[in-house]
C-alpha cells in the first residue's frame, strides 16, 4: 500500500506510480475534501477457473502503516471508504447487514451466513465504492488473463 494525498480532486503519486494518476484520479472523482489514501495496485497471470486475490468472504479493514493484519471491527469503520476496480471480473460484494461477532481473525467471514444477503458480481472497468467492512471475496476468472486490481483506501 502506497500512501497519497488527495486534494481539490487531485492525485499526488509518487514518480513511480505516476502512470496510474488517470485511474486514480476517475476512481476518485466524487470525492471531496483533503484525504490521505492508499493505494494497492495487484497484478497478476490468472488461469482460468483460478481465483487472483484472498479466496473465502472476508472484509479488508482499515489499513494502518506498520501494524500487521490482525483486525478488531469498530463501529466507526462502517464510514470508511474503500474503493476498488478491476480489468477482468474476479470478485463478488455482499449487501446487507451481518453480525460482527461472527468475524474471525483478519476479517474472515466464513461464518457469516451471506445467503441471505444480495450478491453483487463486480464488473469489469468500473469503480465501486465500499467500506472497509464490505464483505467480498475473490471469485474464478472465466479465461486465463492478466488481472490487474486497483484498490484505493481513504484514511
Amino acid at each position: 500500500m502506497q500512501e497519497f494525498t488527495f486534494y481539490r480532486g487531485k492525485a499526488t503519486l509518487p514518480e513511480h506510480l505516476q502512470r496510474w494518476e488517470g485511474t486514480v484520479q476517475q476512481m476518485l472523482c466524487n470525492l471531496r475534501g483533503q484525504h490521505t489514501c492508499y493505494l494497492m495496485i495487484d497484478q497478476e497471470e490468472v488461469k482460468a477457473g483460478r481465483t487472483h486475490r484472498r479466496p473465502g468472504v472476508h472484509f479488508d479493514g482499515v489499513w494502518i502503516p506498520g501494524l500487521d493484519t490482525s483486525y478488531t471491527l469498530t463501529e466507526n469503520d462502517t464510514n470508511k471508504l474503500m474503493f476498488l476496480a478491476s480489468n477482468v471480473e474476479g470478485c463478488a460484494a455482499y449487501r446487507g447487514t451481518y453480525d460482527s461477532r461472527l468475524v474471525g481473525e483478519g476479517g474472515d467471514c466464513s461464518r457469516v451466513p451471506v445467503l441471505a444477503m444480495e450478491r453483487v458480481v463486480l464488473k469489469p472497468n468500473t469503480c465501486y465504492a465500499m467500506t472497509v467492512v464490505t464483505l467480498h471475496e475473490s471469485i474464478p476468472v472465466v479465461e486465463n488473463c492478466k488481472r490487474t486490481l486497483v484498490r484505493i483506501n481513504v484514511a
